[in-house]
């Protein structure tokens, strides 16, 4: 088998640009601007396409950056030859190029940006596109051809997933500019309680306070300039010891894989990992995490932490801590231990009633235990469970060293404090945050302010 390979390369020889294609033999074939060049009855063409649609005979390969991309179905060759083409090196390798009267044509198409018309309405009326300071929110946003779109609250702008030509509309309402928890208990309450994803996709279960449950709920939230997601409103101590219905957010991807204590010891309040979250992550502050006992690394918090803004909007509360003396037990069983004791911080972990809680009861019997959570079922139903390992704040009151976590397999599960699994932060938002708008999808989280 022979192959050649052509190459973007253009030599100036009396004013003629020339392709050179090798071969493995070293011999070398010349195609020039005036005829297909030939070698033993062997031929290569390159076809570019111009203004018109139609394709003209180039002598060499068109330029990357000009905008011309392969067209594979009309690239094609005779007698079994082939054509690879590489788009990161710009060139093509024809393989079984041996045999005679062998033709190989290669087509090049011209690129064109794609024109996004992006329209906004109001109440079912256009509008002119409004500013960021004139009082509404994106509250929905839709492409024709199904094309994605996001909003960009930052640079006030919509990002689009280029595809064709497309017109995309952008339904506007006015800033909501209330309680976020109050808006979340008095507006997006379940009716009744519901018995598929589908119905629990915009509500609230009220289950040992008003939850998100099922596969994919509409819980996002723009939080620190990323997505977090809505756990629940819970009625929860201060650190004053005054009782307030707050809202409990979680981090929507992983921040570190961290062990619960680089002493093996299973007490939250003086874990390793509580000083980490507290005092590295939330003031925003590299520190030196531990991923096992010996093992240790800097946490570059500095990136990843809590900016300004989400601090003052994070409230310091009494977690509930509660040890659990049997792991094998039900949720509302696990709930029962967590508030049987609580302790004060401004960052800590979801818990196990949390994850249990956070798929729906027709999607998985609330006599389950927690160890018996699987991925075909209870597990692969909530949004909470993640592909790979989780810490959860949950400990085991019969030892001094194990501590919970979430396992791959989607049970829960202990081990020592020392072991490194995956981090998702959880805080609970001040009373006074207040919530402008949002649908709750990652496209359009809800957007919040204090």
């Amino acid at each position: 088998m022979k192959n050649i390979k052509i190459y973007s390369i253009i030599i100036l020889i009396i004013m003629t640009s020339i392709v050179i294609i090798k071969t493995q033999a070293s011999k070398t074939i010349n195609l020039d601007s005036s005829s297909i060049s030939e070698y033993n009855n062997k031929e290569v063409a390159i076809y570019q396409e111009n203004d018109s649609g139609s394709y003209d005979l180039v002598s060499t390969l068109p330029s990357k950056s000009n905008g011309y991309i392969i067209n594979k179905s009309k690239t094609v060759c005779s007698n079994k030859a082939k054509i690879r083409w590489d788009n990161n090196t710009w060139s093509a390798t024809i393989s079984n190029f041996s045999v005679q009267n062998t033709k190989c044509y290669l087509y090049f198409d011209k690129t064109s940006t794609p024109k996004i018309t992006i329209k906004a309405t109001s109440n079912g009326s256009s509008i002119a596109f409004p500013s960021k300071t004139s009082g509404y929110i994106p509250n929905s946003i839709s492409c024709d051809y199904g094309v994605k779109a996001s909003f960009d609250y930052e640079n006030w702008n919509v990002e689009v997933d280029v595809i064709k030509d497309t017109v995309c509309t952008v339904d506007f309402k006015s800033n909501i500019n209330q309680s976020f928890a109050t808006y979340l208990t008095s507006s997006i309450v379940c009716s009744s309680t519901p018995t598929s994803d589908d119905a629990a996709k915009n509500c609230l279960v009220n289950e040992s306070g008003y939850r998100y449950e099922g596969i994919n709920p509409n819980n996002y939230v723009l939080f620190n300039n990323e997505l977090w997601r809505i756990i629940g409103v819970f009625n929860i101590n201060n650190s004053a010891g005054t009782a307030q219905n707050l809202v409990k957010i979680i981090r929507d991807k992983n921040l570190e894989d961290l062990a619960f204590d680089s002493g093996n010891n299973n007490d939250w309040s003086n874990s390793s990992l509580k000083k980490q979250l507290n005092e590295g992550f939330y003031s925003r502050s590299t520190q030196n995490c531990n991923i096992q006992s010996t093992i240790t690394k800097p946490c570059n918090f500095e990136n990843k932490g809590l900016n300004t803004t989400a601090q003052n909007m994070v409230e310091e509360v009494k977690w509930n801590i509660g040890k659990y003396s049997n792991i094998e037990v039900k949720t509302s069983d696990m709930y029962n231990f967590e508030i049987a004791s609580n302790g004060p911080g401004k960052v800590g972990l979801m818990s196990a009633s949390d994850y249990g809680y956070s798929v729906l009861n027709s999607s998985c019997d609330r006599e389950t235990k927690l160890t018996d959570y699987a991925k075909t079922t209870c597990a692969g139903n909530s949004w909470l469970y993640q592909d790979g390992y989780q810490r959860i704040i949950n400990s085991n009151s019969n030892n001094e060293t194990n501590s919970a976590y979430i396992h791959n397999g989607g049970h829960i599960n202990d081990d020592d404090s020392t072991e490194g699994y995956g981090v998702r932060p959880v805080v609970y938002l001040k009373s006074t945050v207040k919530v402008l708008g949002g649908a709750g999808t990652s496209n359009l989280p809800y957007i919040i302010t204090n």
